[in-house]
């Protein structure tokens, strides 16, 4: 495995999104499969913002989960928030570096949705953890505005309760697109890898797509993911979301 240091630290998912400098908030509500009926603002929030600091970026991002049924009335929580530094250029090569501190104390309904919101932040809220994680992104755009973009890295959920055992998980996504002037689209597949696992299921995936705005200091986005991985799909159909950022960028 690469080096904790020379890969960077925070996967940016094709679901965030933020802008190169500035603020952002992204909700995505799952669908759930089954007979239990959810009201329409049950989701996941992440409240995520992007700042320069000499020739780097500070990245921080704090979720959100609410779950309110007939059945088991609401539960509302703040996940584990995140904050890395980003070494990035538009195309080449980037790189990231940054820790979850444990916030989640216990496993309930709202956390077990904001799980299911999005695989590649599920370290958001997984109980009694402390994050390590890494990334390396490789992103190659066209005169046209046309990118691939390929990126990957590991993560160590280092358990902070007695008795419970240290994962070891590896981030990957790909994805392509097109970024204009005016707009910006995304689709792509990406997941995780329980490496400490010895099971046939310790890769989950899916698919995912983005539309957003490039241009203005209000740029709003829509999202959406499609189950792959068995387990994943037999418990969520679907997840669609939206998003606004707040930029001064041009």
């Amino acid at each position: 495995m690469i080096a904790l240091l020379a890969i960077v630290l925070a996967q940016t998912p094709t679901t965030a999104n933020l802008p190169a400098t500035g603020i952002a908030i992204d909700v995505l509500r799952p669908s759930f499969r089954g007979s239990v009926d959810r009201s329409l603002i049950s989701a996941a929030a992440y409240l995520s913002g992007r700042a320069p600091i000499g020739r780097a970026h500070l990245l921080f991002e704090v979720p959100f989960a609410h779950q309110d049924t007939e059945f088991s009335g609401s539960s509302t929580m703040v996940g584990n928030p995140y904050v890395g530094i980003e070494l990035a250029a538009a195309t080449g090569v980037s790189a990231a570096l940054g820790v979850r501190l444990p916030a989640v104390g216990q496993e309930d309904e709202a956390s077990e949705l904001g799980l299911y919101a999005d695989l590649s932040r599920a370290a958001a809220f997984v109980p009694d953890i402390a994050t390590l994680q890494g990334l390396i992104r490789y992103r190659t755009q066209s005169a046209e505005g046309y990118t691939v973009d390929i990126s990957g890295g590991p993560a160590l959920w280092l358990a902070t309760e007695e008795g419970d055992d240290t994962q070891v998980v590896l981030h990957h996504q790909l994805s392509a697109g097109y970024r204009g002037r005016s707009v910006w689209v995304a689709a792509g597949i990406s997941g995780l890898s329980l490496l400490s696992e010895s099971n046939d299921d310790r890769t989950v995936l899916e698919l995912n797509a983005s539309l957003g705005a490039t241009r203005g200091g209000v740029r709003p986005a829509i999202h959406f993911i499609l189950p792959i991985s068995e387990d994943y799909r037999s418990t969520v159909s679907y997840v669609l979301g939206f998003g606004v950022a707040f930029t001064r960028d041009n």
